[in-house]
C-alpha cells in the first residue's frame, strides 16, 4: 500500500509504504478524480495539516518553478537584499512576491492597472503610493514586472523617482514580451531582464496565472484612481483562490513539483481511508 502521509519533521506530505501507528486522517485530498486520506499525527492543529495540504495542491499545479526560483536568485543576486527593498507592479508578479516575503527580504506592491505614459494620475494615487513607499526602510527600490513593451514599468518608474529621493530605482523586467523593442525608449529605463524563463514568460503574457491565482483587490485604473476598470471586480472564489496560493506557493516553490506515479495511487485509492462527515472533505 501507499499512503499520503504529512512528516512533521520536513513539513510537507510525502508518499509512504506504510501509515504510521496511532496516525489519524482528518481530510481527504482529491487526486485524480478520486479521495484520498492524508494521514497524520493525532493532536495536530488543523491549519498545519490543511496548509500542508494546500502546499501539496499547490506543487501538483504545472507551475515552472525552476523558472520561478530562477528568477528570484537573478533579481537578488543583481540587487542584495541588504541593500534593496522590493516594489512588485501589479498582479503579474505576485508569485515572485510572495517568495521574497517568505525569504523575509523587504517587499511591497504597488497594484494599479492600465498604466500608459503621458496621461497623468490623480492625487489619490500619490496618496496611495507615498503610503507604500513610507513603509520601506531601505534607501534603494527594485521595481518588477512581466514587461510586454516596458511602457508600464517605464511609466511607474518615472512616477516614483518625482516621490522618492532616498536613493535610486532599478527597474526589472521578468521576461519581456513581443511588443518590446530594444534600444527603444521604454527600453532605456529597464535597468536588468531576467533571462531563461521561456515557459514563465509565456504564461505571463497569456496571463494564465492570473486566471490561476485569482485576485484579491479590485483593478484601479492608473489614469483615474481610484476608479475600477471595466471588468476589474473581484469575485469571492477568486478572493478564495488568491488567499489560497498566498498561503502555500512560496513553500511549494521551495519543494518543487509533486510527482505522484500511477502506481501510488492506485495503492493510494487501495489503502485504508477514514470515516468523514460530509462537512470535513476539503474544499480548494
Amino acid at each position: 500500500m501507499s499512503y499520503l502521509v504529512y512528516d512533521s519533521a520536513s513539513d510537507e506530505i510525502i508518499v509512504a509504504d506504510t501509515k504510521p501507528p496511532g496516525y489519524t486522517s482528518m481530510r481527504h485530498l482529491e487526486l485524480i478524480f478520486n479521495q484520498v486520506p492524508v494521514w497524520h499525527e493525532p493532536g495536530l492543529p488543523v491549519g498545519t495539516v490543511l496548509l500542508a495540504i494546500r502546499v501539496l495542491l499547490t506543487r501538483k499545479n504545472e507551475f515552472p518553478f525552476a523558472e520561478i526560483n530562477s528568477a528570484v536568485a537573478q533579481i537578488v543576486a543583481q540587487y542584495h537584499p541588504d541593500e534593496y527593498a522590493f516594489v512588485a507592479l501589479g498582479a503579474s508578479p505576485k508569485m515572485i512576491k510572495w517568495i521574497l516575503k517568505r525569504k523575509g527580504y523587504e517587499t511591497v506592491s504597488i497594484n494599479v492597472s492600465k498604466v500608459h505614459s503621458n496621461v497623468g494620475t490623480t492625487k489619490e494615487f500619490e496618496l496611495y503610493v507615498r503610503g507604500k513607499l513610507d513603509r520601506i526602510r531601505k534607501n534603494k527600490i527594485v521595481l518588477f514586472d512581466y514587461v510586454n513593451s516596458g511602457e508600464g514599468v517605464a511609466e511607474i518608474k518615472t512616477y516614483l523617482s518625482r516621490l522618492w529621493n532616498k536613493g535610486p530605482i532599478m527597474a526589472v523586467a521578468l521576461g519581456v514580451g513581443p511588443k518590446f523593442q530594444p534600444g527603444g525608449a521604454y527600453a532605456q529605463q529597464i535597468d536588468y531582464i531576467v533571462l531563461g524563463i521561456p515557459e514563465l514568460t509565456k504564461g505571463f503574457e497569456a496571463l494564465t496565472y492570473k486566471k490561476i491565482l485569482g485576485r484579491n483587490k479590485v483593478q484601479r485604473d492608473y489614469a483615474t484612481y481610484p476608479n475600477i476598470v471595466l471588468i476589474g471586480k473581484v469575485f469571492d472564489g477568486d478572493k478564495v483562490r488568491f488567499a489560497n496560493y498566498k498561503s502555500s506557493f512560496a513553500r511549494a516553490a521551495e519543494l518543487g513539483p509533486f510527482n505522484l506515479s500511477l502506481g501510488d495511487f492506485v495503492e493510494m485509492v487501495k489503502g485504508e481511508s477514514h470515516d468523514l462527515d460530509d462537512d470535513e472533505e476539503l474544499v480548494w
